[in-house]
């Protein structure tokens, strides 16, 4: 029988989906952020508007953020995750 809680499984079910295929949206939303603050940076510095090169540097501090807080969820997330197939794991025993 192929267990679909180990690694190496060909049987992909929800324990390695919650572990493995699982990013928080904070995280894509940041990561946008941060390239819509970098692309306003760049084209006010090379324009010379220092108003949008500053609010390019605002959404790219604004995203980093977010995305660190996805980081932090997705880290709780599997943290979590493991804990729970531990204790299935114990209980199948």
């Amino acid at each position: 029988m192929i267990d679909c809680f180990e690694p190496n499984s060909s049987v992909r079910g929800w324990g390695s989906a919650l572990e493995e295929d699982v990013m928080d949206k904070d995280r894509v939303a940041g990561s946008a952020k941060e390239i819509k603050g970098a692309i306003k940076q760049g084209i006010g510095k090379a324009v010379g508007a220092a108003k949008l090169e500053t609010e390019g540097k605002a959404d790219k501090a604004e995203g980093n953020v977010q995305n660190a807080i996805g980081g932090l969820k997705d880290t709780v997330r599997e943290t979590a995750g493991s804990s729970i197939m531990e204790n299935f794991h114990d209980h199948e025993r």
